[in-house]
């Protein structure tokens, strides 16, 4: 019990120190280029809606952002751009990782049946872009998402 309620304060305190870092936004100007860079952290709140199965068997699924954060692991964003009058290049990244083992007793009679279960979800977004100004107002981008 005391492993689980250290374990539920070091998951809070890995999430503020997260959303500290949200705050935190570097832009970099070297004066003897045109080149601007600028990179920051940031963050995603989730919830998940739909169905999961498995053969015929299927379950709904509704979990907010705050039923995710009860299972968050891990998670961290970033961002960077360089851009020059012409050109731009555009890079996010995102991870989050959720996680859950549980155990479920059922009695029936005198036979006691356990079932455990666990899940562990890793999710990653990378995207990338390259633009090209055509005048100061229009920009074509192309850019990919994985």
């Amino acid at each position: 019990m005391k492993k689980t309620k250290m374990m539920n304060t070091f998951k809070k305190q890995k999430v503020l120190l997260i959303y500290f870092f949200l705050i935190i936004s570097t832009s970099i100007v070297n004066a003897q280029s045109d080149w601007e860079f600028n990179t920051s952290l940031c963050g995603w709140a989730a919830g998940i809606d739909g169905t999961v199965g498995v053969a015929v068997l299927e379950q709904q699924v509704d979990a907010t952002p705050s039923d995710l954060l009860k299972h968050l692991q891990f998670t961290m964003g970033g961002h960077f751009e360089a851009r020059n009058p012409k050109l731009s290049l555009i890079a996010d990244v995102f991870y989050m990782g959720l996680g859950e083992d549980t155990q479920v007793e059922k009695t029936i009679g005198n036979t006691t049946l356990t079932k455990t279960g666990s899940l562990d979800l890793k999710e990653w977004v990378v995207e990338g872009a390259f633009g090209y100004r055509i005048s100061k107002t229009f920009e074509v981008l192309l850019a990919s998402r994985f």
